[in-house]
């Protein structure tokens, strides 16, 4: 099996998966997916030249918590339009 046929049935498992009330941002499947995508950059960022450690390594870092605590802010947010604004941030 591919990389990529994995995933697609880790994706279609997943939205199988959902159900119920959306109770906490973590039970979002953007953040789920988000914070897998974390990973992956975290990884990604492992294996950069010496010479990229601090700089672009941090940023990517950043970067990448960023969407996730994007998600999550917007989610605490009172207004409809709020929570949008910071998904489209994220």
């Amino acid at each position: 099996m591919t990389k990529l046929e994995m995933r697609n049935s880790k994706l279609e498992s997943a939205n199988r998966n959902v159900a119920g009330p959306v109770l906490d941002f973590t039970d979002l499947q953007v953040w789920q997916l988000a914070r897998q995508l974390r990973r992956l950059l975290y990884n990604l960022a492992r294996n950069f030249p010496p010479e990229e450690k601090f700089v672009l390594s941090s940023q990517l870092r950043r970067a990448a918590i960023s969407i996730t605590a994007n998600i999550a802010e917007g989610f605490g947010r009172y207004y409809y339009q709020e929570n949008i604004q910071f998904c489209r941030i994220a």
